[in-house]
């Protein structure tokens, strides 16, 4: 069995109606086009990324033996991290210390975005060595069975970081139960189908090394689970406007997820939304759990070319938006939903 390679590796999912994904010579989507495609299936290492293209070396599959191709395009994904098990099924042997997939469900993580994606974001470390409670269990597959997860990385995180440390209620009916509820301080906890979409939409986003931002951190579940997807390599800033939400924060995570804490991977911080964390930005990607008045300026600012921000905006009628700032710096907006969030209240307000 052939060592792995020491780079990250990924497999492409994209094109199969076209028999793979479009192999460029450069870096700019306007550089000359392969003759051949990257075959759909084949693994390849990662060179290098910058934003949404990825320079490669084909490890399987056909195609163009190096390029650049696209990991993402629109909200599909064109590439997404290998699991550990698809390496070593093709005659690879897994790098050391790569985890193996969880039991249930796959392995692979989803790739793209502004950041690297491999196998370490489709089992975070601590699932590996956590006892998954029946209730927590039965809530993540009800959320799959919906089709609200739709990345192996973003259900292996909801699965390591257990809701019920972060509820206000002991009771698993409340925990559990797909619907938010208050956690004191006028805030609530998002109802887990939320979650997962946020999640979700950041996923690509959220791979080993990734800088993050969790405006508006509440009970600390959210900016634990996105700690739990950047890895040890990464970093998670979580920040409320309110001390005594900060502190909350801290003491759920601590009941189980200290780590985080203790590793850098995730630090809690009282500070403005509005302005964001600019002492820790560029971000890879931005959360923000409280609906805007408008469009924060600020938190586009701190978003790295590549980068996505999600955010409920709105004062009376509100609508969730995905925000993409494109590798020229151009802001890209998408209204995807209405929602009903607490408002998003300046420091000293």
């Amino acid at each position: 069995m052939e060592p792995a390679p020491s780079g990250l590796v990924w497999k492409v999912v994209g094109g199969a109606e076209r028999g793979g994904v479009i192999v460029r010579t450069g870096r700019e989507l306007s550089a000359q086009q392969a003759s051949s495609r990257l075959s759909t299936g084949a693994l390849v290492q990662q060179r290098e990324l910058q934003g949404e293209r990825l320079h490669y070396t084909r490890l399987t599959g056909s195609g163009p033996e190096t390029g650049w191709v696209s990991v993402r395009l629109g909200d599909r994904d064109l590439l997404v991290g290998a699991g550990r098990n698809e390496v070593r099924a093709a005659g690879l042997r897994p790098a050391a210390g790569a985890p193996e997939p969880a039991a249930a469900g796959g392995a692979d993580a989803a790739g793209g975005g502004g950041q690297q994606a491999s196998a370490d974001s489709a089992v975070p470390k601590a699932a590996r060595s956590r006892r998954t409670p029946p209730g927590l269990e039965a809530l993540v597959r009800r959320l799959e069975q919906k089709g609200l997860l739709g990345s192996a990385a973003v259900r292996e995180a909801m699965l390591t970081v257990d809701r019920k440390h972060y509820s206000a209620s002991p009771s698993d009916d409340v925990a559990y139960a797909d619907r938010p509820h208050a956690i004191g301080h006028d805030a609530t906890i998002s109802a887990p189908h939320m979650h997962a979409h946020a999640l979700g939409l950041l996923a690509g986003h959220l791979t080993p090394g990734a800088r993050a931002l969790d405006v508006g951190c509440g009970s600390g579940y959210l900016c634990a689970c996105m700690a739990e997807m950047v890895g040890e390599s990464g970093r998670v800033i979580g920040i409320d406007y309110l001390a005594p939400l900060v502190q909350l924060s801290e003491r759920n995570i601590r009941k189980a997820d200290g780590h985080l804490l203790d590793t850098g991977q995730l630090v809690l911080k009282q500070g403005d939304g509005w302005k964001g964390c600019p002492e820790e930005a560029p971000f890879h990607c931005i959360h923000v759990g409280a609906a805007a008045e408008s469009m924060p300026e600020a938190l586009l600012e701190q978003l790295r070319p590549g980068g996505r921000l999600v955010i409920p905006v709105g004062s009376g009628s509100q609508t969730f938006y995905q925000v993409d700032k494109m590798l020229d710096g151009r802001i890209e907006q998408k209204a995807l939903m209405g929602v009903m969030y607490v408002p998003l209240v300046k420091l000293g307000e």
